[in-house]
């Protein structure tokens, strides 16, 4: 049978331990957050570029298809729950026309400030994507 002063030690033991552990644990989960926080974002700016050049790829010329792909990139964005002041995409349709490509790239600025204990402002998340024109596009018939 234990006595009473060697019960108290152990509570007193367990409750310095969880006194160390919790913080750390606090940090790991703010940690996982942050991380989560900007895949989120990196997969979202990937179906942006991606929607983006697709739609540019299908317009009828250079300015349709800058127009088109302009567009499309700020719907995905909005719809993907990105904040379009932080967003910057780029639309090149310069090598619009048959078997050319229509380039889109995109940057985005993730807030970690509300991720407690990280002490981590903004992280850029970049992302390119281009999809080739069709070898009869563009062509008027």
């Amino acid at each position: 049978m234990r006595s009473a002063v060697a019960c108290r030690k152990l509570r007193g033991q367990a409750s310095v331990e969880l006194a160390l552990l919790v913080p750390l644990g606090l940090v790991l989960v703010f940690a996982v957050l942050g991380v989560a926080r900007l895949g989120v974002a990196a997969l979202s700016l990937s179906a942006v570029v991606r929607e983006s050049a697709r739609a540019g790829a299908e317009g009828t010329s250079a300015a349709d298809a800058f127009e088109r792909a302009y567009a499309r990139g700020q719907v995905v964005a909005t719809e993907d729950g990105l904040r379009l002041a932080n967003l910057d995409l780029q639309v090149d349709t310069s090598d619009f026309g048959p078997a050319g490509q229509v380039r889109a790239s995109a940057r985005y600025a993730v807030s970690l400030v509300d991720v407690p204990f990280l002490g981590i402002g903004q992280l850029q998340v970049s992302r390119a994507h281009a999809e080739p024109v069709g070898t009869y596009r563009g062509i008027g018939l």
